[in-house]
């Protein structure tokens, strides 16, 4: 049981193979989660929420079912002792361009923080572990020793979002720098998505890592000069849910990213298309641009 002036950690979800208790808790924790090879792209007609309907909207369009890409998934590496794969819960950021109609998604967000990069070329998104980078975990912090919390911030986070990450030979975090001509156009704009409090539920805790987020902007500006111009950077806040069980059965705690290159085809055959991006957060349309090339 949580100290009363705790809340439960944005962690990523422990989980023992062998432990038959676990099984089914696994799936609840990691719905969206699938491996990197198993990532599915949209149909070709964008569905919007209509009124009165974003809250279905939302269910089913982040669902496990639906057709979006995961920004959220596990790993696996090669257990010596138990000489089996076992899975394992990153960071993750990934990158996509325009070029066809693509639905991004992430659910159970309840501490962790997000960040989405939108240029007119493309997307790149990013989720990150509450217990693996802002409030780090006692065992992690052995396993990890003699790193500090802050190095390891730096590694986990802003050496990520500059250099990118790869775990067992695959991206788990694509590099923001690799990607920085698709996005600084001049349209680009740039979403914190982050919880209103941090695990400490007493008012040291109700502002979250201040210090934290402002240095994730700062690296973003030192890749990406023209979002520290006015209106690029927009810090979106959501209210962390006080009972695990609403992230299931409502969208709290869930983000969508759509995007449609044909939103309404070119009239002729010289035409151009108008195309449409969209990013919502939980109730709410937090970004639309739509424009032709």
């Amino acid at each position: 049981m949580l100290p009363r002036d705790q809340r439960e950690t944005c962690d990523a979800p422990s989980y023992d193979p062998d432990n038959p208790s676990h099984h089914n808790a696994r799936r609840v924790d990691l719905a969206a989660m699938r491996t990197m090879n198993n990532m599915t792209l949209v149909r070709r007609v964008m569905d919007l929420p209509t009124p009165g309907n974003m809250d279905d909207f939302m269910m089913r369009e982040t669902s496990l079912d639906g057709d979006s890409i995961a920004i959220v998934w596990q790993l696996h590496e090669f257990d010596k002792v138990k000489k089996e794969r076992v899975p394992y819960d990153v960071n993750t950021s990934l990158y996509y361009d325009f070029s066809q109609a693509r639905s991004l998604s992430a659910i159970r967000l309840k501490g962790c923080t997000m960040m989405a990069v939108i240029s007119r070329r493309g997307v790149f998104i990013g989720h990150w572990w509450e217990n693996l980078s802002f409030s780090i975990d006692d065992d992690l912090l052995e396993k990890w020793a003699p790193k500090t919390p802050e190095q390891i911030f730096r590694i986990n986070v802003l050496d990520g979002i500059k250099n990118g990450v790869t775990e067992l030979g695959k991206p788990s975090q694509m590099s923001l720098t690799r990607f920085a001509q698709e996005l600084g156009d001049e349209h680009v704009r740039a979403f914190l998505i982050r919880p209103n409090q941090n695990k400490d539920r007493n008012s040291n805790g109700k502002d979250g890592y201040p210090e934290q987020w402002q240095r994730m902007r700062d690296e973003v500006v030192r890749i990406l000069p023209k979002i520290n111009e006015d209106g690029r950077w927009q810090t979106v806040i959501y209210d962390v849910v006080p009972q695990a069980r609403f992230l299931n059965t409502s969208p709290r705690g869930r983000l969508l990213f759509k995007i449609d290159p044909e939103h309404v085809p070119a009239a002729t055959r010289r035409g151009k298309a108008t195309r449409l991006a969209v990013l919502w957060l939980e109730d709410r349309e937090i970004f639309r641009d739509q424009w032709q090339d």
